[in-house]
């Protein structure tokens, strides 16, 4: 057996697919399996066993396996193999394929598709199941579970296992279910099992702490149709598999197009100018266009055949490869084919991924007008052509002046694609849900604890403030601080459902009241609106700190339901490397320590900080949060990452937005301020130079990359001095926001106060909004 560290949290994975299994689902498993272990989770994974021998075919796949259950330990990862034993829909298909009893085939399937949503009798693969949850009745130390699809069922199996459990898990979609957008197309029965299927979808997706999918589209789809949080994360390539020391190219002019071709997807345009091009060099060295894998769907391989008929010497189209063979002849290509489906958006398709790995020219065609175009620009990796004439002339550029006209690419670019980048971020999102899931009785002692504290306290606080909103005092407040020399610029961080004992979001229900008591009581604008020449009745200012990236997940859909403009504040080092600030990071630690530990000493040089139970907490984190404020952020950086690790915190918890989340967000009415360069302390900042890049620099970074103008300043923690003002005003910014839980008076137009709304009530944070907290601080 494979020792655990102790640390190492154990996650189980439901996968149909996984190699030696040549379908595009076994392989984004296969880069989980190798590559969790980095992120301190040790998968262990479920799933069917395959032959050996087997060309990745529908008939392989519904070919009878036998034996006993097969348990590989590797040193990253196990797998169990169980045995399949096929249907006799199954057996039809292996013996007859598509010249008998194919009607009855379909029968079987509908009969297998209806029932199997209520039963697991009806399901060859049920066994995946019934060893998952022996495995879990032995087995305690598993804390997670994810179920990717397809088959779709998976879910099922695992909202099972969290009924029976209650181990939290993630439904990972590689494809849309019955959110997809081809349901359009559905057949009579597919019509029919439409309302059933979504049902049932819904039902089992309920139960699951998050979704997964491989685009941004897919993952929007997905996640507004089964009301669940959504995270992308995409297939990727394995960097690994093309480090070949046989790197040559082909002696004949080589096209590759890997895997399935749907019928969405129309060929037809490059065919013909590949034709025109394979004329035009004849008596020269031939062309080649290489379909491997097409030969597994027939109908679109004998679409192809017809295409080119008259030029067989000029193809090849074979069954599915290994992988490694598959590799080898992407780079003896000269170039890399990729077809857009005319119809469905936000489609990648794993092989862009893998044409990307390669460092050979793609070729799109024609072009999809969405994700794909737009991966290609970005990577700057190759071509997009739309009619014969084009791809005639671009075979012709490659085939004659191949190196005048190679893509450049761009290798920051390109290296965001690779697996273990993406296995990194579905880590992340598992780690930071695991702090709310990491220890049932460690978490109700928490809660029985907090519980006791709370009790006089903030349950009384809560109590006083919902009673005083129900009768209505919160009227007299509102006419008190409603003034025509002042209006309200509120400032939110991160909405979200998500436990955090530290700094807890704002649930989205309570985020949601306050918009909608917003939208019957002010105009909601900007503030270039306001400091304009339009006369603006009741005006308040919506503004959103650090860019979290779950964002567009909770608190975007609100604002858009509302049609509210908001500004939201970004660190440009967060949007453009993809990592967390020193605070976030510093939450993740408090959380870690109140989860882990009844006693926790942390000493920097001749500081001593010590938690001594949750009685001790904010006195503990207030004073460890000022001293790190007050020191230079590499030594800040050095102790936050000195205490990552003696207590074994591996994620970066919560994202921020990345530059194309961003762009997103600028479309549906958001307005983007400069948060600095690292949400660095500025006033603690004694190199002038390095004042600059926090504050110029940073400026200048995000308005190239979002192609906007940005006219103000957040500062970090609120914090500014003389010195800040002087760089701040020298980078021309119109507004200054600060956090002092004002109303902005009119008359100043440079520095804006704003008001947090950090309290845990809705009807608390309304009576902020109506500067409560400031008139009673003002009395005492």
């Amino acid at each position: 057996m494979i020792n655990i560290s102790i640390d190492m949290k154990k996650i189980l994975i439901l996968s149909y697919f996984f190699p030696p299994s040549t379908f595009a689902g076994g392989y984004r498993v296969y880069a989980w399996a190798k590559y969790f272990k980095k992120f301190g989770l040790f998968p262990v994974i479920i799933t069917r066993k395959w032959d050996k021998a087997s060309s990745g075919s529908f008939k392989d796949m519904a070919r009878t396996v036998g034996g006993e259950v097969e348990h590989v330990v590797n040193e990253d990862y196990e797998v169990y193999y169980l045995p399949y034993n096929g249907s006799l829909r199954d057996e039809l298909l292996i013996k007859y394929a598509d010249t008998k009893f194919v009607w009855f085939r379909k029968f079987l399937t509908a009969i297998e598709q209806l029932f199997q949503l209520v039963t697991n009798f009806v399901i060859p693969f049920s066994n995946i199941y019934s060893f998952a949850k022996e495995l879990l009745t032995n087995d305690n130390n598993f804390c997670f579970v994810i179920a990717t699809g397809k088959p779709y069922i998976l879910f099922k199996f695992a909202y099972l296992l969290n009924k029976k459990f209650k181990i939290p898990w993630v439904a990972d979609y590689r494809d849309e279910w019955n959110s997809s957008q081809w349901t359009k197309d559905y057949n009579f029965f597919q019509k029919l099992m439409f309302p059933i299927e979504s049902y049932f979808e819904k039902k089992w997706v309920k139960t699951a702490s998050f979704v997964t999918s491989v685009s941004e589209q897919w993952t929007s789809s997905v996640s507004a149709f089964v009301h669940k949080e959504g995270k992308l994360v995409m297939n990727g390539y394995d960097s690994d598999e093309y480090i070949l020391t046989d790197n040559y190219l082909n002696e004949r002019f080589t096209i590759v197009y890997n895997g399935t071709l749907y019928p969405s997807q129309p060929i037809e345009p490059f065919v013909e100018g590949f034709k025109l091009f394979a004329d035009s060099v004849k008596h020269k060295t031939q062309a080649l266009l290489y379909f491997p894998g097409l030969a597994t769907e027939e109908y679109m391989a004998e679409k192809v055949r017809n295409l080119l008929l008259g030029y067989e010497d000029y193809y090849m189209i074979t069954a599915r490869m290994p992988k490694k063979d598959v590799i080898s002849l992407q780079m003896s290509a000269h170039a890399l084919l990729m077809v857009g489906h005319a119809t469905k958006k936000g489609t990648h398709s794993s092989k862009i991924f893998e044409y990307l790995a390669c460092k050979k020219p793609i070729i799109l065609c024609p072009s999809d007008h969405d994700v794909l175009e737009q991966l290609i620009i970005d990577t700057k990796s190759g071509f997009v052509c739309n009619s014969k004439e084009e791809v005639f002339d671009l075979l012709s550029s490659l085939y004659y002046g191949y190196e005048d006209v190679f893509p450049t690419f761009k290798m920051d670019e390109i290296e965001k694609y690779s697996r273990e980048k993406q296995v990194s971020y579905l880590a992340n999102f598992i780690n930071s849900k695991l702090l709310s899931f990491s220890s049932i009785n460690n978490e109700n002692s928490f809660y029985n604890e907090m519980a006791l504290i709370k009790e006089g306290t903030s349950n009384t606080r809560d109590f006083i403030f919902k009673s005083m909103y129900k009768l209505n005092v919160i009227h007299a407040v509102k006419s008190i601080s409603t003034t025509s020399k002042s209006f309200p610029v509120l400032c939110f961080h991160r909405i979200s459902d998500e436990k955090d004992y530290v700094y807890p979001p704002m649930p989205v229900k309570t985020f949601s009241k306050i918009i909608y008591y917003i939208s019957k009581n002010y105009q909601v604008c900007s503030l270039n609106d306001i400091y304009s020449d339009r006369k603006i009745i009741r005006p308040l200012v919506i503004t959103f700190d650090d860019a979290y990236s779950d964002f567009t997940d909770f608190a975007l859909p609100i604002l858009e339901k509302y049609q509210m403009v908001s500004t939201q504040s970004v660190i440009a080092d967060c949007a453009e490397k993809g990592i967390g600030f020193w605070t976030q990071e510093l939450n993740q630690i408090l959380n870690a320590i109140i989860l882990k530990h009844a006693f926790f000493k942390i000493k920097f040089d001749n500081i001593v900080f010590e938690y001594k139970t949750l009685r001790n907490y904010n006195k503990f984190s207030q004073s460890l949060f000022a001293f790190l404020l007050s020191i230079e952020l590499e030594k800040r950086i050095e102790y936050i990452n000195n205490l990552k690790g003696e207590l074994k915190i591996v994620n970066s918890g919560i994202g921020t937005m990345n530059w194309d989340q961003l762009k997103i967000c600028m479309k549906l009415g958001v307005e983007i301020s400069n948060h600095s360069a690292t949400h660095d302390s500025l006033t603690t900042i004694n190199n002038y130079k390095y004042l600059e890049k926090e504050i110029l620099l940073s400026k200048i970074i995000i308005e190239e990359k979002l192609d906007t103008k940005i006219v103000s300043f957040t500062f970090p923690n609120g914090q500014w001095d003389k010195r800040v003002l002087e760089v701040c005003n020298r980078a021309d910014y119109k507004y200054l926001l600060t956090s002092d839980d004002k109303r902005q008076i009119f008359e100043n137009k440079k520095i804006i106060s704003r008001i947090s709304m950090d309290k845990s009530t809705y009807e608390e944070n309304i009576f902020k909004l109506h500067s409560f907290h400031n008139m009673i601080r003002k009395t005492n």
